[in-house]
């Protein structure tokens, strides 16, 4: 790294520190709606130089107003309240272009009856939505907009690696110490399947949960965000592309962020990005039982 990069890193971790140690407010805008984090304006340090598939150099981004995010991923029984008052079928139940059922990571194949109530493995109304595609994620928040009369939306990238960070200029937000993966995220690792093994390539810790865990079971970032890295995948509004501004994108293929249960620790940096776990340029209907999402609203 040069010396110009060296000291803008310095400058920006001075100010994303700052923001970082600024108050930040939890609040709901309903009794059952998601617990939103107020996240302070601030600069930061986007992407990496690690020159992988997908990622872009470091280099500077400012937030400038603050903005709201979910203390922790859309839960199953959230989503449940929004199909009870909607109707809602998820494009895993819609089979849309003869695609039957949620794509189950440990078959490696789309599955039918594999949905958002049922995608594969147990889990409680605690546990974060899976199976989620992205129009499914962006019908959510324009039915929670449309019910609580505020903003919300899908976090851009820049917002999200900036909310995942908090303050923070390692690979992941505890730190580059590896072995305390464990206490953060859930992720695979080294925790038995129902078939007795772990996974491959996993973490060298076990988290206790071979697929999802509740909802913040785990230790929070600085700004006190739960599972920003870990659990399930999490849908943004920015379109991928090589070189992501943090705009909202028109394009086919949407960013994902934050790695899940099914992956290991190339995927787990907060700066990993990727389009859709089975290639670029999928459709927006495409759902897995690692993906999912978090809701951002505008702020005041």
């Amino acid at each position: 790294m040069n010396t110009f990069c060296r000291i803008a890193l310095l400058a920006a971790a001075l100010l994303v520190t700052h923001a970082a140690n600024a108050a930040v407010t939890a609040f709901r805008d309903c009794p059952n709606c998601p617990e939103m984090v107020t996240i302070p304006a601030g600069t930061f340090m986007m992407g990496s130089n690690l020159g992988l598939i997908g990622e872009t150099p470091l280099h500077q981004v400012t937030i400038s107003t603050a903005f709201a995010v979910g203390a922790v991923e859309v839960t199953v029984g959230e989503f449940r309240r929004f199909v009870q008052a909607s109707g809602y079928r998820t494009d895993a139940e819609k089979h849309p272009d003869n695609i039957d059922g949620c794509y189950d990571m440990e078959a490696s194949d789309d599955k039918p009856g594999r949905y958002w109530d049922r995608p594969g493995f147990k889990q409680t109304d605690q546990h974060p939505v899976a199976c989620i595609s992205l129009n499914d994620a962006q019908a959510y928040v324009k039915w929670l907009g449309a019910t609580t009369g505020k903003p919300y939306r899908l976090p851009n990238e820049a917002e999200w690696e900036y909310a995942a960070r908090a303050g923070t200029t390692t690979s992941h937000y505890w730190g580059d110490d590896m072995s305390q993966a464990c206490l953060y995220a859930n992720l695979a690792d080294q925790t038995k399947g129902p078939d007795g093994k772990s996974m491959d390539g996993s973490h060298a810790c076990n988290d206790g949960y071979y697929f999802t865990a509740p909802v913040g079971t785990y230790k929070a970032n600085a700004f006190g965000l739960h599972d920003m890295i870990g659990n399930v995948w999490e849908w943004t509004e920015s379109s991928y592309d090589r070189t992501p501004t943090g705009g909202t994108g028109d394009g086919a293929s949407h960013a994902l962020r934050g790695g899940s249960w099914f992956y290991g620790p190339p995927f787990s940096r907060v700066d990993f990005r990727i389009s859709d776990v089975r290639g670029r340029d999928k459709p927006p209907f495409h759902t897995l039982n690692c993906i999912g999402f978090r809701v951002a609203r505008t702020l005041p």
